[in-house]
């Protein structure tokens, strides 16, 4: 029931934010411990993206710097979340120029939907020894 209200809540996150370009968001600093899905500052989202809903929301987490999971298969119009669970600042930029998230503080989300199949590699600009990938495939 969490997950679907957390899913929910991102959907809807996303398609309000989607024509504003980026938002940032109060969170209580009640837990102090593990950053889950719903303990995130700032989200932000990329200007002059289409109003879809997502077929699936995949979350990756940037913890101890890596991003977990380091390699991620998703679809076509997929939804992909990085949080930032480090004390250390990251980004999250693809090499091919497809999205930069800019500097990510601890506890900041990254929203980027996936609209081309393809392969994303990516990596942190402050520490470009992280690196990842998302293959996105057609539905």
């Amino acid at each position: 029931m969490n997950k679907l209200l957390l899913i929910l809540s991102l959907i809807m996150t996303f398609l309000l934010v989607t024509g504003a370009g980026c938002q940032k968001t109060e969170v209580s600093e009640d837990n102090k411990t593990d950053i889950d899905e719903t303990q995130v500052e700032n989200t932000i989202t990329e200007d002059n993206q289409p109003n879809i809903i997502p077929t699936q929301t995949h979350i990756i987490k940037i913890k101890n710097f890596k991003f977990k999971p380091t390699d991620l298969t998703i679809k076509e119009g997929d939804l992909v979340q990085f949080v930032n669970e480090d004390s250390s600042a990251h980004t999250t930029t693809t090499n091919n120029g497809e999205f930069d998230s800019e500097i990510l503080q601890q506890r900041d989300t990254y929203i980027h939907t996936f609209l081309k199949k393809g392969d994303y590699s990516y990596f942190c600009k402050l520490h470009p020894s992280m690196k990842g990938n998302i293959k996105v495939e057609q539905n």
